[in-house]
């Protein structure tokens, strides 16, 4: 969605189970949907946990589908999507934990479909190391720990881990009701 920033801070959001459920996730649970990946070019480094999945070119008809972790990483997951619903109404139709390995970068990019025209792109980062960035416009995003962060990805976008460990993000799309 476009907004007349290049990002936005939301607030906190009650994160901390879910962080530690990522955090013990075992390494295989990263490679058992490799969506993103495969179809977008530009998260080719990246690993991803679907745990809510919308087919984007099917918008603006989309049907939500439950990835295989959703079950599991529920109660640690609804506390989070409360409170986006509460900041930012509508139905959330992609709710993914996105790992950006040690050294990994995701090169700048614009999201151009249609379908990013009309969704919020909420970023909610759990393990977060020094040395990891995203860039909105060539520029930084100060980022916290279970902040909810809005960003304009219809502007040119990239991140980037120099960090020890990776990062991980849940990124969340919201169609406004």
């Amino acid at each position: 969605m476009t907004l007349d920033v290049p990002w936005r801070d939301l607030g906190r959001v009650p994160a901390r189970a879910l962080r530690l459920w990522t955090r013990d996730l075992p390494d295989a649970a990263w490679d058992e949907t490799p969506v993103r990946q495969e179809r977008y070019e530009v998260h080719a480094a990246t690993r991803s946990v679907l745990l809510l999945w919308s087919e984007r070119a099917a918008f603006p008809h989309l049907d939500v589908h439950a990835g295989p972790r959703l079950a599991e990483a529920s109660a640690a997951l609804v506390p989070v999507l409360e409170a986006v619903a509460r900041r930012c109404p509508g139905v959330v139709v992609n709710a993914v934990l996105a790992e950006l390995p040690v050294g990994a970068l995701i090169p700048k990019h614009v999201d151009t479909a249609p379908f990013f025209a009309a969704a919020r792109r909420l970023h909610v980062p759990l393990l977060l190391p020094s040395g990891a960035a995203l860039l909105v416009d060539g520029a930084p995003v100060p980022l916290r720990a279970s902040h909810l962060v809005e960003i304009d990805n219809r502007r040119p976008h990239a991140a980037v881990n120099r960090g020890v460990t990776p990062r991980v993000h849940l990124i969340i799309d919201v169609l406004p009701a």
